[in-house]
């Protein structure tokens, strides 16, 4: 069970890309990253990167430069830091292609972002640290 929804994701997402322009603009990403979880029921969208600025657009793009794969728990606990990005890919639960390159650039601008999940007083760990999904990742390593 996901700790947050794919809306509340793009939500942040969106916030991200919003105030951090000079992140934007210095990514020097060029070309559009498009995250598929349909594979859980969880849809897809997209982040096109023009000109030094990005906008998260719902549903799927024709032509993306690179596009990560993914049941939407597996990307949830990358992006929250409970696994790294290695150990998504070793678990052949996420799926990455296109230029990897783009890939690459787009993992950099993307850890840049990354937000911390709402954590209790004292609390060190992300709040989902320990749930279902990063044990189920675990033990199927």
């Amino acid at each position: 069970m996901a700790t947050i929804s794919v809306e509340d994701l793009k939500s942040l997402m969106r916030s991200k890309l919003a105030t951090n322009p000079e992140k934007v603009a210095a990514s020097g990403l060029q070309g559009v990253m498009q995250f598929d979880f349909r594979e859980d029921g969880n849809g897809q969208f997209h982040i096109v990167f023009d000109q030094g600025r990005a906008q998260l657009v719902d549903g799927g793009h024709t032509g993306p430069r690179f596009k990560l794969i993914a049941p939407f728990g597996y990307f949830e606990a990358m992006f929250a830091g409970v696994i790294s990005p290695e150990e998504a890919d070793q678990s052949g639960k996420i799926n990455m292609q296109g230029f990897e390159p783009f890939g690459r650039s787009f993992g950099e601008f993307f850890e840049s972002l990354r937000y911390a999940l709402p954590r209790k007083s004292g609390q060190t760990r992300p709040a989902h640290y320990g749930c279902k999904i990063s044990k189920k990742i675990k033990k199927e390593k």
